[in-house]
């Protein structure tokens, strides 16, 4: 399961977690963000550059795009490559 919380399984979480408990771990990731490690240290990075440069411009212009339209152009990349070859 999502960073070992109620199990190593779909099934072991339903299983271990209560309703509650879920509900519980809802609202922390409403308020808090993602558990992934990889998201949380890629923020922190932007805020130390976004901090280190005086705060200047839009926080969200540190952060790596994360947008469905990058995956896109990938996607069109590998088609082009495969159809000029």
């Amino acid at each position: 399961m999502l960073n070992g919380i109620g199990g190593t399984s779909i099934a072991a979480a339903k299983e271990a977690l209560s309703c509650e408990e879920l509900d519980l771990w809802r609202q922390y990731r409403e308020r808090h963000g993602t558990l992934n490690l990889g998201l949380r240290i890629e923020q922190g990075a932007a805020l130390a550059a976004f901090c280190a440069n005086g705060c200047r411009g839009d926080f969200s212009d540190y952060l790596p795009p994360r947008d469905s339209a990058a995956g896109a152009d990938a996607a069109a990349l590998a088609r082009a490559m495969k159809e000029w070859a």
